[in-house]
């Protein structure tokens, strides 16, 4: 239930360079992550067939592991392939997505999310069905009270103190 400013909710900004999060109000954002994953990679043999004392068929399978921080990407660890939780087209990964608001809003900031509001910050290339798969899957997965979804733009231009603006936004 909304009882105007007494609420505290949490801002989750992801941006191109670092993942920002931090509570609403507050000028300095509380958790500063990389926007990256680290996915490592093992390969084993799962389903070996053996017939007349030789292998038949190997079906060789792929675990992924995903490391989110700023100590895993610093270190240097072999089999592990960094990527970016935006595709080529600028559009976020919901596979990603998942680590992020983990280690951002539950470890780093230590919020219920069960009974925290969130405002996502979004890019402005993100379109109606972007947002519509945010709310679901936040809703969904997380069973958040509320969620708010703006665009970059519009939270630069409401920081200065205007509800309109002309923003030059220099990210990826």
């Amino acid at each position: 239930m909304y009882c105007g400013d007494d609420v505290s909710s949490v801002v989750l900004d992801i941006g191109s360079y670092q993942v920002r999060s931090g509570y609403s109000g507050e000028d300095v954002p509380r958790s500063v992550l990389p926007s990256v994953v680290g996915v490592e990679a093992c390969y084993g043999q799962q389903d070996v067939e053996m017939e007349a004392g030789g292998i038949i068929s190997s079906n060789q399978t792929k675990r992924t592991g995903i490391v989110v921080g700023q100590t895993e990407i610093g270190m240097r660890r072999d089999g592990m392939d960094v990527q970016s939780i935006f595709d080529q087209d600028g559009i976020l990964k919901f596979d990603y997505l998942d680590e992020i608001i983990n280690k951002s809003l539950i470890e780093n900031l230590m919020v219920n999310i069960l009974e925290t509001p969130i405002l996502f910050s979004e890019n402005a290339i993100h379109n109606k069905e972007m947002r519509m798969k945010l709310t679901e899957y936040m809703f969904e997965k997380y069973k958040i009270p509320a969620l708010f979804i703006v665009k970059d733009p519009v939270l630069a231009a409401f920081s200065c103190g205007r509800s309109s603006a002309l923003i030059l936004d220099s990210g990826h």
